[in-house]
């Protein structure tokens, strides 16, 4: 019988593992790409909220 804890586990473990992957990767980046990256994650998320608040009360 197929468990389904086991396949939600084994996500969240391949998950963790990604990014772990990615932040290792981020610092590895010179410290001039890694602010522009920072950077433009800000800009978006601004922009994300703007266009929340835009929309108004659900």
């Amino acid at each position: 019988m197929n468990n389904p804890k086991k396949g939600k586990s084994s996500d969240l473990y391949r998950h963790i593992a990604a990014q772990g992957d990615a932040m290792t990767e981020f610092y590895t980046l010179s410290t001039d790409k890694r602010q522009e990256l920072l950077d433009s994650i800000i800009t978006v998320n601004d922009l994300a909220d703007s266009a929340d608040a835009d929309e108004g009360p659900a």
